[in-house]
């Protein structure tokens, strides 16, 4: 008997010490995610504990977000503005010394700098019955001082969080799912459905062995890539959300 206890507590501790190895985080545990009409998703929207994510020397880092609604990216020649007001509207300009310009009237979140002359931006709105999101693609104007908006493509909703794998290819995250787009091409792939509406995602990174994070109110989620495409989902936390 004292043998069989032995074992099953063995079994056990090799769970316990698996599950704080996947998260790859001291004092985070792996779980399953909540369902969306649970008293434990409830909860995590109400919680005050919102953790964002990076990727250090190819491990996962996990602090304590801090959202900021205005993005700056500089370039040579001068900076791009981008300002994410959520219902109250945003913006995007190009300042350069004295010139200011003007040139885009909605939110933007995400810049990124794909080439010397191509910088691509992301951006949208979810509030009440409204989720709707969009890529633009910026080019500078050789002829003319600045840039220009020249295409707008619409996004299936609201991309809270974007992250660039490669110069052509970026993931984000609505409040329904993983996706990515090339963006030279415009194509936009569903990777796998996630429901994280009212938890706010904020951050996204990907490390070399294609692990996704997404850091959100109350969790972290982890897309784990499994053999033959696709993804499973576990959610790293501090502890169960309960009250």
């Amino acid at each position: 008997m004292i043998r069989i206890n032995l074992c099953l507590f063995l079994i056990f501790l090799v769970a316990v010490i698996s599950s704080f190895a996947s998260a790859g985080v001291e004092g985070f545990i792996e779980i399953a995610p909540y369902a969306q009409d649970s008293k434990e998703f409830s909860c995590a929207n109400m919680s005050a504990d919102e953790w964002a994510v990076r990727i250090e020397k190819n491990k996962l880092v996990i602090v304590p977000a801090k959202r900021r609604n205005t993005v700056t990216l500089d370039i040579a020649g001068g900076s791009f503005i981008a300002k994410d007001g959520g219902e109250f509207e945003g913006g995007l300009s190009f300042n350069q010394g004295r010139e200011h310009q003007t040139l885009f009237n909605e939110n933007i979140s995400v810049l990124f700098s794909v080439s010397n002359d191509t910088v691509v931006a992301f951006g949208g709105l979810a509030h009440l019955e409204t989720d709707d999101g969009y890529m633009l693609i910026i080019k500078k104007q050789p002829k003319a001082f600045g840039w220009k908006v020249e295409k707008r493509v619409p996004l299936p909703a609201n991309p809270y969080a974007v992250a660039a794998t490669d110069p052509e290819r970026f993931y984000f995250v609505t409040g329904e799912g993983l996706y990515s787009i090339h963006w030279p091409t415009e194509k936009i792939d569903k990777l796998k459905s996630s429901y994280v509406t009212r938890l706010y995602p904020n951050s996204l990174a990907m490390d070399q062995d294609k692990h996704i994070y997404v850091g959100m109110r109350h969790a972290v989620v982890h897309f784990i890539p499994v053999a033959g495409g696709g993804y499973d989902i576990k959610w790293l936390v501090k502890s169960r959300c309960t009250r």
